[in-house]
């Protein structure tokens, strides 16, 4: 009892600490903006339209996510996973310039997909410089 105590409080003060630089809720603005920007390349994925899909994204990840790349990745997504159909905040994460916000979502063929947007200020302007899902029929 008294380890499972240690290892607790461990717990408690390496979380207390900012170990991770981890937040609970999504904050403000950029909070707001992120839901949307996510809610947008859901809808663009699940109605495979790339012009909804990359609206956000900064340049350099409108470069390397083609048109092309993302009619082939789309259809790869929804083959595995189906259609979203939901999404909850997990919390964010800060690494250098970056902030990154992290969602677990449902879909139509995966009850659990984590998806991870990475936020880069672009010109003065929140834009989306990575996203990535995550879930084990996708790994297949």
């Amino acid at each position: 009892m008294r380890q499972i105590s240690i290892v607790l409080l461990m717990l408690c003060l390496i979380w207390g600490s900012g170990a991770g630089a981890w937040a609970a809720e999504p904050v403000g603005e950029e909070a707001v903006n992120a839901a949307r920007m996510v809610d947008g390349i859901l809808s663009g994925l699940n109605q495979e339209d790339y012009a909804f899909f990359s609206r956000d994204f900064d340049q350099e990840m409108k470069a390397r996510l083609t048109e092309p790349v993302f009619k082939t990745m789309s259809k790869d997504i929804k083959g595995k996973i189906g259609i979203f159909i939901g999404k909850e905040f997990m919390g964010t994460e800060q690494q250098g310039d970056y902030h990154i916000m992290i969602y677990r979502s449902k879909c139509t063929l995966e009850e659990a997909v984590t998806i991870r947007l990475v936020l880069s200020d672009a010109d003065g302007l929140e834009k989306v410089a990575g996203f990535w899902l995550d879930s084990p029929k996708l790994r297949q």
